[in-house]
């Protein structure tokens, strides 16, 4: 299916998890494994509706909403440890139609990363699916202070591409990253539209 960009555009910036890369079952996989650890269930949507989110924000969240008293950061250490033990087992597969837009792009327009992943869980998904080296810039939760739905994780892309907001298009998968994107102002591509 061919996806348009948007005339002008002069960068190209990618989410990660369920956008370029289908880790969305492994990362849910993992809150369930990690949260069965605390004594709480995670049920799937949980996680789908807090996507593109850092973990110990996730962790927060669900605390808020449910009542919970989990410590975010010990969530995040256990969720991580399953993630990594999981993470062969189910496998992670790029998403083709992005995948294919990245491919075609690269070397002729310059291209990010801006995910809500850690840099270690970045890079790994990154190297197994052998593109590290199709991006300029990688951008995770460990480069920013305010996480999406904030813009800087996509304004310090932008700013690093040596590009203007408004030269780039965002491929996004999830509600805070469509909002972080439309409010570093930027273009849009929501990619579900497509999967």
């Amino acid at each position: 299916m061919n996806i348009p960009i948007p005339g002008g555009i002069k960068g190209l910036i990618f989410d990660l998890d369920g956008t370029l890369a289908d880790t969305m079952p492994v990362h849910v996989a993992a809150w369930k494994l990690a949260a069965a650890s605390f004594g709480v269930v995670i049920e799937d949507q949980m996680i789908y509706n807090r996507s593109g989110m850092p973990t110990v924000k996730v962790a927060e969240l669900l605390n808020k909403d449910y009542g919970w008293t989990l410590d975010p950061v010990l969530v995040k250490q256990a969720k991580d440890k399953a993630y990594h033990e999981l993470k062969p087992q189910i496998g992670v597969r790029p998403i083709d139609p992005i995948f294919q837009i990245a491919n075609e792009y690269r070397g002729k327009l310059p291209m990010a990363i801006g995910t809500g992943s850690s840099r270690p869980n970045a890079e790994n998904t990154l190297i197994s699916l052998g593109i590290m080296d199709w991006f300029d810039i990688v951008i995770t939760a460990n480069d920013v202070e305010n996480h999406k739905p904030h813009p800087e994780t996509y304004l310090k892309c932008a700013s690093l591409l040596g590009l203007q907001a408004s030269d780039c298009v965002v491929f996004e998968d999830a509600e805070f990253g469509i909002i972080a994107a439309r409010d570093a102002g930027m273009e849009v591509i929501d990619v579900r539209n497509y999967l």
